[in-house]
């Protein structure tokens, strides 16, 4: 009787301790090709960890994380299934925690081209240099960021799957040309198999419109006299010495910012785009109901279209005299006219700026950016 109990002591005592060892293999959930989620974020981790499996860590099981688990269970004597349940996690976490495979990242990119430095807005720059690792590179994102950090549209991601990649690969898609003028910062991050990240590159530049000073505005205003159309070709209430002209009172504090091309009962009149460009800004609620536009040109100029209403939208491209909108009657005293503004493109940033009191090219307060000019001669084209 008492060899008995003692044998059922003993058996009570290593089913115990099985019990407690099996404890951190039901931490995680039994999971399979089609789960998602946080477990699955932490196999694909463990993963890429004992066995360099290359896998990016998205939650998301598919059908190489499906593959890498096979490949582990038939290295480590499992049941070749897929499936990762309690026998597969207690191996997983066995190799995981004695650091099994487990070596320090040497994320890193070599000699190359990629700090664009200062650039003539259009100019174009090729890109180049090789990302390297001890294990897989499973993302590498190259491209440009605007002033806040946000990204621009010439930002690109690669998945190369292997321990190297040369960011000349996605040259092609990185259009430095396209930028409008302003400041940015050129980036390369990177992504290994260990589930490091690294930021590779960070490197500030700048876009820089061929306008920099108050003599090239007499040579900006003769090229534009010379190639530019009219935006409005129905006739006009008079401008200069009325409220219509730029610089006409509005408030104490405030100049008009524009010049009002005003059609008397002129709602649907059609409006063009002076020269060809591309929109870098839609205000759908400009004035009392009506919209407004931004076109930037090659030369770096800008040419704001207000009190219409239009189809164009951000990154919309715009063809010399294409018809761009109709003016809109506004919804305070239902004025119908086109107002106008003219910008040089040397300054950064938005159009709108109440609390600029600073002007390159003119005198007043107008409550815009800084490269603000006078567009009154636009008068005279034909």
């Amino acid at each position: 009787m008492k060899k008995t109990l003692r044998i059922l002591t003993v058996c009570l005592l290593i089913a115990t301790m099985v019990i407690g060892m099996a404890v951190p293999a039901f931490a995680y959930s039994t999971v399979a090709k089609g789960s998602a989620g946080k477990d699955v974020k932490t196999l694909q981790t463990m993963l890429n960890s004992v066995q360099n499996a290359g896998l990016v860590v998205d939650g998301m099981f598919g059908n190489a994380t499906l593959s890498a688990v096979k490949t582990f269970q038939r290295n480590n004597g499992l049941d070749v299934d897929g499936i990762v349940g309690p026998k597969t996690w207690a191996a997983l976490q066995a190799k995981y925690k004695s650091g099994t495979s487990k070596a320090a990242s040497t994320l890193s990119i070599g000699s190359g081209r990629y700090k664009p430095g200062s650039l003539s807005l259009g100019s174009s720059y090729s890109i180049s240099g090789t990302v390297k690792s001890n294990y897989k590179l499973t993302a590498v994102t190259v491209g440009v960021y605007d002033a806040n950090g946000n990204q621009t549209a010439q930002v690109r991601t690669a998945y190369p799957g292997s321990t190297s990649y040369d960011i000349h690969k996605v040259d092609n898609y990185i259009k430095f040309g396209a930028l409008a003028a302003g400041s940015y910062t050129f980036r390369v991050i990177a992504t290994d198999a260990s589930g490091t990240t690294k930021t590779l590159v960070k490197n500030s530049f700048t876009v820089k419109a061929p306008f920099s000073n108050n003599t090239s505005v007499s040579a900006f205003q003769k090229t534009a006299l010379a190639n530019w159309v009219k935006p409005v070709k129905a006739a006009i209430l008079s401008v200069p010495g009325t409220g219509r002209a730029f610089g006409a009172y509005r408030t104490s504090s405030r100049s008009h910012a524009g010049i009002d091309y005003y059609v008397s009962g002129g709602s649907g009149t059609p409006v063009y785009a002076m020269q060809s460009g591309k929109v870098i800004e839609y205000i759908s609620d400009f004035y009392y109901g009506t919209s407004a536009v931004a076109i930037q040109h090659a030369d770096g100029s800008i040419a704001r279209y207000c009190e219409i209403s239009t189809s164009l939208r951000m990154g919309s491209s715009v063809s010399r005299g294409q018809q761009i909108g109709k003016i809109k009657a506004n919804s305070l005293d239902g004025g119908t006219m086109l107002h106008l503004e003219l910008y040089l493109g040397t300054a950064s940033g938005s159009l709108t700026n109440s609390s600029n009191t600073r002007y390159d090219y003119v005198s007043g307060q107008y409550k815009r950016r800084r490269d603000i000019i006078d567009p009154t001669f636009l008068l005279n084209l034909k």
